[in-house]
């Protein structure tokens, strides 16, 4: 008597419609945790890159900063695109040439989205003490996942640096 062995197509075809239904069921939940992730990854490293600047400027006892940056070695304007701290040795608020960067922060653009909320922040400087000196209101930034559709619930953050060098972060509906 011999013994067959391995599946049926039968058995083959109704674990493979199970499996299609539990891809269809769990792929919404996965990629929408895919993006939770990227924004509190990009939003972590733009508290890091700030609370950087601060802690440096008060090591080195002179004042710091951070500014958007696409190369790592110039101030730019896409806060996008990445983000550089350096020390400012000769406290003018502007990354000069001689200035040497400390870390550079990598953005990730075509993911997430991060920019000035109201009035252009071109840097945010802090003096020795750790203050913000520029620019001379709070520095607010929003954060949210490219392609956001409007209204999308805890889609977005908002990032507040306080006059005190504190860094908020709050969750926020896309607008």
């Amino acid at each position: 008597m011999s013994a067959n062995q391995g599946f049926t197509l039968m058995e083959l075809m109704i674990a493979i419609a199970i499996l299609g239904v539990l891809l269809a069921l769990g792929w919404p939940s996965f990629t929408d945790a895919l993006s939770n992730n990227r924004l509190a990854a990009a939003s972590n490293s733009m508290i890091a890159g700030v609370n950087l600047a601060r802690s440096e400027a008060m090591r080195s006892n002179r004042a710091g900063g951070v500014c958007p940056s696409a190369d790592g070695a110039t101030c730019g304007n896409d806060w996008s695109a990445g983000w550089l701290v350096w020390n400012d040795a000769n406290t003018d608020g502007a990354k000069g040439a001689d200035e040497p960067a400390i870390r550079y922060f990598q953005g990730n653009a075509a993911q997430v989205a991060l920019a000035s909320a109201g009035a252009a922040v071109p840097n945010i400087v802090f003096d020795r003490r750790g203050r913000m000196s520029a620019p001379a209101a709070n520095a607010v930034f929003n954060a949210h996942v490219v392609g956001c559709t409007t209204g999308a619930i805890n889609k977005q953050r908002r990032l507040t640096v306080s006059r005190a060098g504190q860094v908020r972060i709050q969750k926020e509906s896309c607008s």
